[in-house]
């Protein structure tokens, strides 16, 4: 009896040993590997490829190589059935090595993401827009860059592929360090700014491919060393804590085609089954698409599967580092970094939680990235308050208090935290720190107006505003275009909309009259009761409190010389504290002046401008010494200025998106706004599509190095489905002196007997395809059902207002022809003072009747 005991205990062992890979899927490889592919343009090889499938298409993006060229581009084919691939065209070759395609749908097309070996040192991803035939931009948006001063992404990232959750993308992606591959995730809300995800998993993975089924998400990815493809599973909701366990290996080198290395894993669901669709290494060195299948998926008939000598996997453990307890960071930025297309462009009152950065803003990234290279983690310990930076700063601070309530104190009531706060936002964060000074740490003022600025003089005296290159400029302009109307003057218009003006008065002297007395500020009818209140106990946070500041020289306005309000200034309540005749400067960063900006005895004064002095190497690292965090030169990372002259500025109000084409360059659409800094001049085309039928407004904003013009595109969707019509308009730009985008009719236009029909910006309603240019004279739908529309002064997009030292001085013929023609043909006006003239006369006219017949009264 024993002896038998023996024997099966003997036999069972023999058969663990022995025993094949548990495979999760019983996948089998086509008989017919490697698979037909056929190329164009004289390319031939090929290495990684995303395939998907469409209808009844099967599509790819691959990553395919032309000799003698020694990098790799990226193409797109096609397939009927799988299995026999045919290249269409050439998406992307840029000189450098891009590689790892993979794309996402959207509403105008696709996102591609790929990855580019940059300087042929270091792997990072990149995305591109392309529309629905994949014409692809070659400007490349940067999705997730290596930290390579970190020993586990010195060599780079790559490899991301992503998958929809909701309103939010998650993507996969590939690193390698010193430590080896590993796999990765991030997540992003809206497809441009991207957050990590804590940790690495899955060491030793490349390539992943998320598939989901019922309620598990199983990655598909290959093994770096070689050995073959494996796959994980996790249970949905996806998250950054998802734990994913092993379920072993699922293809293995087998074959004379994939004999030397399995990677970059796609899969399908299709005829009942799934294909796997992966590139193998051959025993010849060369890379070919193969393909493998469950179930009835394969086409064509498939063998039994090949026994594997591997020995049954076990899970791989996920390393979960211990974060260091660091105080958290709170980053508040200034005017015009934060966007929201409901409360901007419609004027709909929304949650602060919807606001978000503006994604061509990118002073803060240095900070931010310098802090993560330290150790930081966003939405961990280290976070940006975006805000509407037009409402009260009272507002601002109750809506900071709900937003770190959120964040940090539901799960920690007693913790404290950093605060930097750049320009406005410095202002915000010690407004906040005086009114809950028990929840503060350390905060740091960066370039802030503690004691207001001369700049909201003029706004809040009269609705005008000094053209300068910063963001609060622009800040303003958007506000008073947005909400131009005949039955407010702009004073009015920013004092409703733009209430922080008000909070952000001077509360120093900064007016004398024509002898050169001062001014006192107790003495004009705007006063800054809310600066004027909290500057009293601002001594009593000191202890906590650091300002940096920056000191180019005495070019930064410090106020104004005024003379007595004229006869038309009365009538239009404009200045009643006096209208600006010169104006003199002090020390300051260009827009805040020193003694505004400087408080406390151990503020930190640099050599640089307002936007230096949040972006240079040395603030980054003094704000970092004043929080006491230790780190490393290599670690410190420089952001950028935006400059907004010369720019161009696309908002649209409508049921349309929008999209701009400049030299092979795609600008989408983020949140109804696209903003091009340092725009070049020439030619750019604006696509409007829509999504539902109905009316729309695009604002086009031109701003050059001698002024700015803004206009107001009017057209309207008509076709159905609203997706099926996208109008084109040239804008034509010059970036040093910016011209109206609508043509100057001609006089003899205006001399001519009988008036013109006014050109319409509808689009007809039956496509009819033509070869017709943007030079033709009325609108057509031209191939897609894609409308041409010529941009005509008769088609009366109003022009929202033009503003520049320099005005008078820029083609006064054209002015002159404009009025002509605009009073005979549209009998609309684009001057706003030819609807204030009238009234302003009647009442002048009126006034002296009156002064007369009561002298004459009188004697």
């Amino acid at each position: 009896m024993f002896k038998k005991i023996l024997n099966i205990f003997f036999i069972i062992s023999i058969c663990i040993l022995f025993s094949k890979d548990v495979f999760a899927f019983e996948f089998v490889k086509l008989t017919n590997n490697p698979l037909s592919v056929s190329y164009i343009d004289n390319y031939a090889n090929q290495l990684q490829a995303n395939i998907f499938k469409e209808g009844d298409i099967y599509k790819g993006i691959f990553a395919i190589n032309k000799p003698p060229e020694t990098y790799y581009s990226l193409g797109y084919f096609e397939s009927t059935n799988g299995v026999d691939w045919q290249m269409k065209k050439e998406v992307l070759n840029t000189g450098a090595d891009l590689s790892n395609p993979s794309v996402i749908k959207t509403q105008t097309g696709y996102l591609l993401f790929l990855t580019r070996y940059d300087d042929n040192t270091v792997y990072r991803i990149y995305s591109s827009t392309c529309d629905f035939d994949f014409n692809c931009s070659s400007n490349l948006s940067q999705v997730i860059m290596p930290n390579t001063s970190n020993y586990s992404e010195k060599k780079g990232v790559f490899a991301g592929r992503p998958f929809k959750q909701d309103n939010r993308t998650y993507l996969f992606f590939g690193a390698w360090g010193g430590d080896g591959f590993k796999i990765k995730l991030a997540y992003s809300d809206d497809l441009v700014t991207w957050q990590r995800c804590q940790y690495a998993f899955l060491y030793g993975g490349d390539g992943p491919f998320p598939y989901q089924e019922n309620n598990n998400l199983y990655l598909f990815y290959h093994k770096s060393d070689s050995s073959g493809i494996r796959l994980a599973k996790t249970s949905l909701p996806l998250s950054c804590d998802s734990n994913f366990e092993d379920q072993g290996y699922q293809l293995t080198r087998d074959q004379s085609y994939d004999q030397r290395h399995m990677i970059f894993p796609s899969i399908l669901n299709d005829n009942g089954g799934l294909k796997l669709y992966y590139s193998g290494l051959g025993s010849d060195s060369r890379w070919r698409l193969n393909l493998a299948c469950t179930g009835q998926a394969c086409l064509l008939p498939t063998p039994t599967p090949t026994p594997s000598p591997t020995l049954v996997p076990t899970t791989t453990p996920t390393l979960i580092p211990t974060p260091y307890a660091l105080t958290p960071i709170i980053i508040i930025p200034g005017f015009m970094a934060s966007w929201n297309r409901e409360a901007i462009l419609h004027n709909q009152t929304v949650d602060y939680s919807a606001w978000k950065l503006q994604n061509f803003v990118k002073e803060y990234d240095g900070l931010i990235n310098t802090l993560k290279n330290i150790g930081y983690q966003e939405n961990v310990n280290l976070f940006l308050f975006p805000y509407d930076w037009r409402q009260s700063i009272e507002k601002t601070t109750d809506d900071f208090y709900s937003y770190l309530q959120t964040k940090i104190w539901n799960d920690d009531p007693n913790q404290k935290m950093n605060i930097v706060g750049h320009s406005l936002g410095g202002l915000v964060g010690r407004i906040f720190a005086q009114k809950n000074k028990e929840k503060i740490n350390q905060i740091i003022s960066v370039g802030s107006p503690h004691f207001g600025a001369a700049q909201f003089y003029k706004p809040l005296e009269a609705g005008e505003i000094d053209r300068a290159n910063t963001f609060l400029w622009l800040a303003e302009k958007i506000v008073l275009i947005l909400n131009k109307s005949t039955l407010e003057s702009d004073r009015v218009t920013i004092a409703n909309r733009f209430p922080v003006a008000k909070d952000v008065f001077p509360t120093f002297n900064f007016l004398k009259d024509t002898t050169g007395n001062e001014i006192s500020i107790n003495d004009l009818s705007i006063k800054n009761s809310f600066l004027t209140f909290y500057n009293q106990t601002f001594s009593e946070i000191f202890p906590l409190f650091t300002a940096i500041f920056g000191e180019k020289d005495k070019n930064t306005l410090a106020g104004y010389i005024i003379e007595p309000q004229n006869g038309l200034d009365q009538l239009l309540g404009n200045y009643p504290d006096g209208k600006p005749i010169e104006s003199y400067s002090d020390l300051g960063d260009y827009l805040i002046l020193s003694k505004s900006a400087s408080q406390d005895i151990d503020s930190e004064k640099f050599y640089f401008d307002h936007g230096e002095i949040i972006t240079k190497k040395e603030a980054i690292k003094k704000i970092l010494s004043l929080l006491n965090i230790n780190f490393g030169d290599d670690q410190i990372v420089e952001g950028q200025i935006t400059r907004i002259s010369s720019s161009l500025i696309f908002m649209i109000k409508s049921p349309a998106t929008m999209r701009v084409e400049f030299e092979n360059n795609i600008y989408t659409e983020d949140e109804g706004i696209i903003f091009i800094p340092d725009a070049k001049s020439g030619s750019y085309s604006l696509k409007v599509q829509g999504t539902d039928q109905g009316k729309y407004e695009v604002v086009v904003g031109q701003i050059s190095e001698n002024n700015d013009i803004w206009e107001s595109i009017n057209g309207e969707i008509t076709q159905s489905p609203s997706s099926s019509q996208i109008d084109n308009y040239n804008i034509p730009y010059n970036n040093q002196t910016a011209f109206s985008i609508f043509p100057p009719p001609t006089l003899a236009t205006e001399v001519a007997p009988t008036v013109a029909a006014t050109v319409t910006l509808v689009p007809t309603s039956t496509p009819q395809p033509t070869s017709s240019t943007s030079n033709s004279i009325s609108p057509s739908i031209i191939a897609s059902s894609s409308n041409e529309i010529p941009i005509s002064k008769e088609s009366s997009p109003a022009v929202l207002g033009i503003s520049s030292s320099q005005e008078e001085l820029i083609t006064p013929t054209v002015e002159v022809t404009k009025q002509l023609v605009v009073k005979k043909e549209i009998k609309k006006s684009l001057n706003i003072w030819d609807y204030i003239w009238p009234s302003v006369t009647s009442l002048i006219l009126g006034g002296i009747g009156y002064l007369f017949r009561k002298k004459i009264l009188k004697k």
